[in-house]
Parts: C-alpha cells; sequence; structure tokens
C-alpha cells in the first residue's frame, strides 16, 4: 500500500515543482516561499481538531526541520530561477534517494537486495547522461547549483529521518501541523530581511494574483499526506518510500517539453524512462 500513496505523492510533488518554477516568472523567490508556505499551513489548520498537542522535545525537533526546510526550498527557488526544471529536478532527486539509500541502510537497518543495488546504479547512469545532454543548454546545472542542490537534498533525507522517527510517537495530522507552522514562520523571517535588504514591501499586486503559488501550496500539502500515509503502513521502508517518490521527474521532464519549451527534452525524455525503470528495479 506504500507504493501506492508514494506513487500519489510523486504525481502531486511532480505538478508542485512545475507550479514553483512557473511562479518564478512573475513573483521573486522570497515572496513564493512565503505566499505557498503560508497557504500550506494554513490549509493544515484543518488539522487542529483533531488534535495538535505535542510534546516540547518534539516541538524542538520540528523547529530545526521547519528551518531546514525553509532553507533548503528558498535554496531551490534560487536554481530554478537560473537553470531548467527537468534537470534541476531529476538531479535533486537522484542525489536524494542515493543519500536515502544510505540512510536507510544504516539507520533503519533497511535490507537491500541485488535488484536494489542494480536499480540504484541504473538511476545515477541515467542521471549523469541526462546532465550531460543539457550542457549546451545556457541553463544547465553549474557546479555552483549542484553543490546547493547537494546540501537541500541532504537536507530533505534528514527531514524524512524526522520523519520516520517521529510516525511511530505521533499521528501525521500532528508532524504536518507543526511542520508547516516552522516553515512558514522561518519563511517570513526570510522574508522580512528580504524587505529589509531592500527597503521595500516586496509583496506586489501581480504577486497576489499569481494563481501558480497557491497551487504550490495546495499540491504540496495534498502530496504530504500522501506520504505520511505511506510511512504510517506496518512495514514500510525509507528506502522504497523515497525511490518510488522519484517518479515525480516524469510530471516536471514532461512540463519542460510542453511547457516551459526546454531543448534535448525528448532525449531527457527518454534517459528519464531509464531512471524510472531503475525506479521500479529497486522496488522488488
Amino acid at each position: 500500500m506504500e507504493i501506492l500513496y508514494s506513487v500519489l505523492y510523486a504525481f502531486f510533488i511532480g505538478f508542485y515543482n512545475v507550479f514553483r518554477k512557473l511562479s518564478l516568472k512573475k513573483s521573486e523567490e522570497s515572496v513564493t516561499l512565503v505566499i505557498f508556505t503560508t497557504v500550506a499551513f494554513a490549509l493544515s489548520m484543518f488539522f487542529i481538531p483533531l488534535g495538535v498537542g505535542i510534546g516540547w522535545n518534539f516541538i524542538f525537533l520540528f523547529t530545526l526541520k521547519g528551518l531546514l526546510l525553509a532553507s533548503s526550498w528558498f535554496i531551490i527557488l534560487k536554481v530554478l530561477k537560473n537553470a531548467n526544471l527537468s534537470v534541476v529536478n531529476v538531479t535533486r532527486n537522484v542525489i536524494a534517494a542515493i543519500l536515502s539509500f544510505v540512510v536507510g541502510i544504516t539507520i533503519f537497518n533497511e535490507t537491500v537486495g541485488v535488484w536494489k543495488v542494480v536499480g540504484a546504479v541504473i538511476i545515477i547512469f541515467g542521471v549523469t547522461l541526462i546532465n550531460l545532454v543539457d550542457q549546451t543548454s545556457k541553463k544547465s546545472v553549474k557546479v555552483l547549483h549542484f553543490v546547493l542542490l547537494i546540501l537541500s537534498s541532504a537536507i530533505t533525507v534528514s527531514s524524512s529521518v524526522i520523519d520516520k522517527f517521529a510516525i511511530s510517537s505521533l499521528e501525521s495530522h500532528q508532524i504536518i501541523f507543526w511542520t508547516y507552522l516552522a516553515i512558514a514562520f522561518f519563511s517570513w523571517i526570510f522574508f522580512s530581511i528580504e524587505c529589509l535588504r531592500k527597503k521595500e514591501f516586496l509583496i506586489k499586486k501581480q504577486d497576489v494574483k499569481n494563481i501558480f503559488i497557491y497551487f504550490i501550496g495546495i499540491f504540496l500539502f495534498i502530496g504530504d499526506c500522501m506520504l505520511f500515509l505511506a510511512y504510517k503502513v506496518p512495514g514500510s521502508q525509507l528506502i522504497t518510500i523515497s525511490i518510488v517518490t522519484k517518479l515525480q521527474v516524469v510530471v516536471t521532464v514532461l512540463a519542460s517539453l510542453v511547457v516551459f519549451k526546454e531543448k534535448n527534452v525528448i532525449k531527457k525524455l527518454l534517459l528519464t524512462l531509464l531512471v524510472i525503470a531503475g525506479v521500479v528495479l529497486m522496488t522488488i
């Protein structure tokens, strides 16, 4: 059952990534971040009647998680502003998958069969080729971008570890509420710093009308609900969930072809199918 929830998560987060790129055409990174995280937090408030009371140790943990994720998302928005969506998303997801693979083995003592190893090798090979194909593009992933993507992926995996530990003691709606509260809080801090630096209030009329920003928050919220349902399935493994959720690259690569008119997308799509084959092998 965790496979189904993971696939649904991949679908929603795939579109979430597309909307992030679309929103940046009209709005600045800090503006996009603060609006969509506020929308996600507003949606999480529907969980309050279900009970969101937790201990101070978890509040501290989710505050740290919120700081890390807000920082990570700000980094990704900066990179997306100057690089192709398809390569950024595929690269980041595969780095996160590899890190999850290591974490699942070392921390959670999850079993790894031959097919998982073969699948991981295929995924790494496919993503490397995708990046090589994109080197002719003016918006390819530069060295600095790649370093930032590694940092962002490490933060994402750290967040997954926190969630995996917390889900055994808390309900998913408690984790989602407190995480989004912390993320929104730190996003407003980042936004306020940007406003002070530029000496103006950065949210303009066109930002409020930028519907894609609201879609980011909505699809993020629904996607995370699916992810926590996957974590809650008895016997679910971090490695399997993390790898299957990388199917979101299909949505972003197709969007790169249809919406963003990127170059070499057909080649990248074929290589993405290779990556998907690796994902399938890792679920065996």
